[in-house]
């Protein structure tokens, strides 16, 4: 016959092997998933400082990358601008507009590279750190 278990699989296992060694008197081998994992304060404390730490180290590269995000449409649409300027034939009339014009193409060409480069820089950074904090916790 089949019967419900109240509760999680772990407490099953717990319960299945205490009730064996009852039953036989032999103590059952442990696999390590026979009890669930007691978290001890001193843990609970090392987790949180950790996640505390973790947040502390990781803010101040999120807000800039949220300020990176915000800034390349800003910059791409002004080099769209620009290149209708450029492409206009009238435009090159005035050679000193023209020139200018160009260096600012120029220069906006760098700059999105830049921080298209520091975006991509700071989210593996970020996912780097966040990895490590993970892997710190599992660690404990």
């Amino acid at each position: 016959s089949v019967t419900i278990f109240d509760g999680d699989y772990d407490s099953y296992q717990y319960w299945r092997e205490n009730t064996r060694q009852v039953n036989h008197g032999v103590p059952a081998a442990s696999d390590g998933y026979d009890k669930p994992k007691v978290k001890t304060k001193e843990r609970k404390t090392l987790e949180g400082e950790m996640r505390n730490r973790y947040y502390k180290e990781s803010a101040p590269l999120k807000k800039r990358l949220e300020s990176v995000k915000r800034d390349l449409p800003v910059l791409r649409a002004r080099l769209s601008e620009i290149e209708g300027v450029l492409a206009d034939p009238e435009h090159y009339r005035d050679g000193e507009k023209a020139s200018s014009s160009v260096r600012e193409y120029n220069e906006l060409k760098e700059r999105i590279q830049s921080v298209s480069d520091d975006e991509i820089r700071l989210e593996l950074e970020i996912e780097d750190m966040k990895s490590r904090y993970e892997e710190t916790l599992d660690s404990l």
